[in-house]
């Protein structure tokens, strides 16, 4: 693993800023959520990339995309 951090694809357009991390992959973070994310410890933010992954691999191999209702606390 890198402590490398996710570096922000400035072309990508839609209510979303895409990402690549060298560890976590590619993903997306919905506008709404990106002010949540950096107000989060690193393990909510990572347990959030869990979830987006998980319902990107149900709806067929999508880009994760972390939305806000990802980071409510369970």
């Amino acid at each position: 693993m890198t402590n490398e951090p996710a570096q922000q694809d400035q072309s990508s357009t839609g209510d979303f800023a895409e990402f690549t991390c060298p560890t976590c992959g590619r993903f997306r973070v919905s506008r709404s959520a990106v002010q949540q994310l950096s107000d989060m410890p690193e393990a909510l933010a990572t347990d959030a990339l869990a979830k987006a992954k998980k319902r990107a691999e149900i709806d067929g191999g999508e880009v994760p995309l972390i939305r806000s209702f990802d980071l409510v606390l369970s």
